[in-house]
């Protein structure tokens, strides 16, 4: 089936590998298999398809590593690994996708027709967007009616824009998801030439080492790389993501002080730096930062934090803010309750230990000074 452009085999029960031959397909501009039971490892083969536009892999039990032969996929945009059992490092070749998507979308333009079956089904154009992002909620939004739906899609592949003329991500709306995983290792520097994505999803993996500045090059408007083992100083450049309006990078071990160039991200609408314990100093109380609670800043016990409302949190405290009156949270109580008990355990035994000192001296001055024999 050398000409099709379109294979959707989405949510059934397929079990087994990825045949290695689906690399022959090289007029493939779709490509959905998710949500099966498909195991093994994604086939080098894949970067044969240089017209692939979105592959869609989420779901399954795919193991091994993502080859690097991804990078050879010079068109594709929309990539969701999502909840797979892959594992290895991110392989610095993949920044190669998507990089020049200009000749698919131009065949596209060409003949508009041949992308009318990949269009067809809304539902599964409906899996393709993740709506709970921003900029792609406005995608979904507009995909009311059935028309409204091929109609946006089609202009995608068309590589023509749908955005407002006031969105700076007009030519960035691809999106690498890998959430789920077991990859570790370092998030590789390469990363930085990936300008066609504004979604980046790398959370609930083992990644380790440290946040690449390059990461800041990016066009991105929702980083998430929360629930990692990532360390370091969070770099200066993620203040240079101007279009960011989600940021989350809680249940990592990131140290040192919030960048400044934080304050600089006016657009931010979530934020998460949540359960790093080793972030110390203070969160800029002048900018966009202060207008996020304290659930933002939840096991930060180094972190001195005000709110909107100019009510503090001390530096070691974690209790939380209502109505202007600071209260403590229910591990600060057991804390207090655990404090009372050993104070009040401690009190005790000495009081008892100088009733015993006040008898004993009293028998050793009888024996001692009165020589008075025992009855």
């Amino acid at each position: 089936m050398g000409s099709i452009k379109a294979l959707m085999l989405a949510e059934n029960n397929f079990s087994g590998t990825i045949p290695p031959s689906y690399g022959q397909l090289v007029n493939l501009q779709a490509l959905d298999l998710s949500y099966n039971s498909l195991s093994g490892e994604i086939p080098p083969s894949i970067g044969n398809l240089t017209s692939l536009l979105l592959l869609m892999l989420a779901g399954n039990q795919l193991s091994g590593e993502i080859p690097r032969e991804i990078g050879n996929c010079t068109s594709l945009l929309w990539l969701n690994l999502v909840g797979n059992r892959l594992s290895g490092q991110i392989p610095p070749e993949m920044a190669g996708m998507g990089r020049n998507p200009s000749s698919t979308f131009a065949k596209n333009q060409k003949n508009p027709s041949l992308m009318k079956s990949v269009t067809s089904k809304c539902l599964a154009v409906y899996r393709w967007v993740p709506s709970s992002y921003p900029e792609f909620d406005y995608v979904q939004s507009m995909m009311f009616s059935h028309k409204n739906c091929r109609t946006i899609w089609n202009r995608l592949l068309m590589g023509y824009d749908i955005l407002p003329a006031s969105s700076p991500l007009r030519t960035a709306l691809g999106y690498v998801q890998l959430s789920g995983n077991l990859l570790s290792g370092q998030i590789p520097s390469a990363i930085g030439a990936m300008k066609n994505i504004s979604l980046l999803l790398l959370d609930g993996n083992r990644l380790s080492g440290h946040l690449p500045s390059e990461i800041g090059s990016l066009q991105l408007v929702s980083l998430n790389a929360s629930n990692n083992s990532i360390s370091g100083e969070i770099p200066f450049e993620i203040g240079n993501l101007g279009s960011i309006e989600s940021l989350d990078l809680s249940c990592n071990n990131f140290s040192g002080s919030l960048p400044s160039s934080l304050e600089k991200l006016s657009k931010l609408s979530q934020f998460n730096v949540s359960y790093n314990p080793l972030l110390t100093g203070e969160v800029p109380s002048s900018c966009q930062l202060s207008t996020f609670s304290e659930l933002s800043f939840l096991g930060d016990p180094l972190l001195s934090w005000r709110s909107a409302a100019g009510h503090p949190r001390p530096k070691n405290g974690t209790g939380f803010f209502f109505n202007g009156t600071e209260y403590p949270t229910k591990e600060d109580s057991s804390v207090s309750v655990i404090a009372f008990l050993v104070f009040f355990s401690v009190t005790f035994v000495i009081r008892e230990l100088q009733i015993i000192i006040f008898l004993y001296n009293i028998i050793m001055y009888k024996l001692t000074d009165h020589r008075t024999p025992l009855q």
